[in-house]
């Protein structure tokens, strides 16, 4: 069953893989995200920019 075209794009990708996407928010805020889960620690941002 298909939902709508919206869904064709959805999946899992690596932060490597984004870089030709139009994307909801920036590559340097998932990469900042990504980095901070990883750490374990925490991402700070402001508008949603990385500090």
């Amino acid at each position: 069953m298909r939902l709508s075209a919206e869904h064709d794009r959805h999946g899992l990708f690596c932060l490597d893989e984004l870089a030709g996407l139009r994307l909801a928010a920036r590559l340097s805020t998932l990469t900042a995200l990504d980095a901070a889960v990883r750490a374990g620690t925490v991402a700070y941002l402001r508008e949603g920019v990385p500090l």
